[in-house]
């Protein structure tokens, strides 16, 4: 299953998080992924630290901007995890949103130190429930 959605919801406003995520921000999070050697891999729910491959439910393999937003292209992986995260999607569970190390600097906007993956969250604990959906090819 190949995914396409919203993961960074505004670009260059302030969020329901009460952070702004500004264009650079975005451009430097594309460059550090486009600049991998490696496919980028992600779980279900938030992680700062390393992905296990026990526990990888997905692959992202493409970030973009749209529409001011930060948009990613993903496929869902045969795994166990895989398959929990398709059961998730089909029963409209389940938003993505980055993982990143960075800082809410004092005017509000974030700096990426270093983009880790796109975490598939439970979408009842994400502040932007409301943003437009995922789409499937």
């Amino acid at each position: 299953m190949k995914i396409t959605t919203p993961i960074v919801p505004y670009l260059d406003k302030l969020n329901l998080n009460d952070r702004m995520y500004t264009e650079e921000a975005i451009d430097k999070m594309i460059e550090d992924f486009n600049s991998k050697k490696h496919t980028i891999y992600g779980e279900i729910g938030y992680n700062t630290d390393d992905i296990h491959l026990t526990n990888v439910s997905h692959v992202i393999t493409k970030l973009f901007k749209k529409d001011g937003q930060l948009w990613a292209e993903m496929k869902v992986l045969e795994t166990e995890k895989g398959r929990e995260l398709e059961k998730m999607i089909e029963a409209d569970l389940v938003k993505f949103r980055t993982s990143c190390i960075g800082t809410i600097n004092e005017d509000k906007t974030v700096s990426i130190e270093k983009f880790i993956t796109v975490a598939a969250i439970d979408k009842s604990t994400d502040a932007f429930e409301d943003l437009e959906t995922l789409t499937f090819d």
